[in-house]
């Protein structure tokens, strides 16, 4: 992400969880835009449903055009594109952009990352 940040590309955290969860990670990595699953909150509770479209599988490609959307923008506006994963559930999103990365990959998303010639990026040790 350091990188990424550095070269001034524009980066979100895009997560299936809900958002005032991973937005305090963004924000200690420095990244200034989050999409996450928005709970519903009504009368002072979390009703248990979700507001709009969960960011979870195509949902997260869903969301992602939204925000670029909101900006004017698509990802065809980007000569690149980079997202990194870990889970099989965001194969339609890693198909979206020009550069997927496995990280640290679940089995079913390393077989298919080395299938496609998807950079399989190993931060630590799986356990």
């Amino acid at each position: 992400m350091a990188k990424h940040l550095e070269q001034g590309d524009l980066c979100c955290l895009v997560s299936a969880t809900n958002e005032f969860v991973i937005a305090p990670v963004a924000r200690a990595f420095g990244i200034p835009h989050v999409i996450g699953t928005v709970p519903e909150y009504k009368n002072g509770r979390y009703t248990g449903k979700v507001v709009g479209t969960p960011s979870y599988q195509d949902g997260k490609v869903i969301r992602v055009n939204e925000w670029l959307s909101s900006m004017g923008l698509t990802l065809e506006h980007f000569t690149e594109s980079w997202f990194y994963s870990d889970s099989q559930n965001d194969i339609p999103l890693l198909e979206a952009v020009t550069h997927p990365v496995a990280t640290n990959p679940v089995p079913p998303l390393r077989e298919l990352a080395n299938k496609n010639g998807w950079p399989v990026l190993d931060l630590f040790p799986l356990q």
